[in-house]
Protein backbone atom coordinates (compact mmCIF):
# COMPACT_ATOMS: atom_id res chain seq x y z
CA UNK A 1 0.00 0.00 0.00
CA UNK A 2 1.30 3.45 -0.96
CA UNK A 3 1.91 5.89 1.90
CA UNK A 4 -0.02 9.15 1.76
CA UNK A 5 1.97 12.34 2.28
CA UNK A 6 -0.03 14.74 4.45
CA UNK A 7 0.03 18.55 4.44
CA UNK A 8 2.33 18.43 7.50
CA UNK A 9 4.92 16.02 6.07
CA UNK A 10 8.51 17.30 5.76
CA UNK A 11 8.67 15.38 2.45
CA UNK A 12 6.45 17.95 0.71
CA UNK A 13 8.20 19.75 -2.15
CA UNK A 14 6.40 23.05 -1.54
CA UNK A 15 5.27 24.94 1.54
CA UNK A 16 2.69 27.67 1.66
CA UNK A 17 2.99 30.17 4.50
CA UNK A 18 -0.08 32.24 5.38
CA UNK A 19 0.32 35.41 7.44
CA UNK A 20 -2.72 37.26 8.81
CA UNK A 21 -2.49 41.03 9.45
CA UNK A 22 -3.97 40.41 12.88
CA UNK A 23 -4.15 37.27 14.93
CA UNK A 24 -7.13 34.96 14.59
CA UNK A 25 -8.57 34.17 18.00
CA UNK A 26 -7.48 30.75 19.21
CA UNK A 27 -5.25 30.13 16.17
CA UNK A 28 -2.60 32.83 15.89
CA UNK A 29 -1.44 34.82 12.89
CA UNK A 30 0.47 32.33 10.73
CA UNK A 31 -0.21 28.92 9.21
CA UNK A 32 1.92 26.60 7.07
CA UNK A 33 0.80 23.77 4.82
CA UNK A 34 2.83 21.54 2.53
CA UNK A 35 1.97 20.18 -0.89
CA UNK A 36 3.82 17.94 -3.33
CA UNK A 37 2.80 19.95 -6.42
CA UNK A 38 1.37 23.40 -7.03
CA UNK A 39 -1.14 22.15 -9.57
CA UNK A 40 -4.61 22.58 -8.19
CA UNK A 41 -3.40 24.48 -5.13
CA UNK A 42 -6.48 26.69 -5.05
CA UNK A 43 -8.61 23.52 -4.92
CA UNK A 44 -6.71 22.25 -1.87
CA UNK A 45 -9.04 22.18 1.18
CA UNK A 46 -6.38 23.46 3.59
CA UNK A 47 -5.44 26.29 1.22
CA UNK A 48 -9.08 27.35 0.83
CA UNK A 49 -9.66 27.13 4.60
CA UNK A 50 -6.67 29.25 5.69
CA UNK A 51 -7.05 31.70 2.80
CA UNK A 52 -10.72 32.22 3.70
CA UNK A 53 -9.97 32.73 7.40
CA UNK A 54 -7.36 35.38 6.65
CA UNK A 55 -9.61 37.22 4.19
CA UNK A 56 -12.44 37.28 6.78
CA UNK A 57 -10.06 38.71 9.39
CA UNK A 58 -8.70 41.67 7.46
CA UNK A 59 -6.31 40.11 4.96
CA UNK A 60 -2.66 39.25 4.98
CA UNK A 61 -0.14 37.61 2.71
CA UNK A 62 0.88 34.25 1.28
CA UNK A 63 4.42 33.07 0.57
CA UNK A 64 5.10 29.94 -1.48
CA UNK A 65 8.48 28.24 -1.16
CA UNK A 66 10.01 25.29 -2.97
CA UNK A 67 12.53 22.86 -1.51
CA UNK A 68 15.36 22.80 -4.07
CA UNK A 69 16.97 19.77 -2.41
CA UNK A 70 15.71 16.24 -1.92
CA UNK A 71 14.33 15.18 1.47
CA UNK A 72 15.86 14.85 4.08
CA UNK A 73 17.90 17.90 2.96
CA UNK A 74 16.28 21.32 2.70
CA UNK A 75 17.02 24.47 0.74
CA UNK A 76 13.86 26.56 0.61
CA UNK A 77 13.55 29.18 -2.12
CA UNK A 78 10.68 31.66 -2.34
CA UNK A 79 8.87 31.33 -5.66
CA UNK A 80 5.81 33.54 -5.06
CA UNK A 81 4.52 36.09 -2.57
CA UNK A 82 1.18 37.89 -2.72
CA UNK A 83 -1.36 39.77 -0.62
CA UNK A 84 -4.84 38.45 0.12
Amino acid sequence: MEKVITHKSPKNKFKIEFYAKSGIKGLGSSFIIGVMTLEGLTKNDFYKHYNGMIVKNGGGSVTIKENKKTYPSFKWKEINNYKI
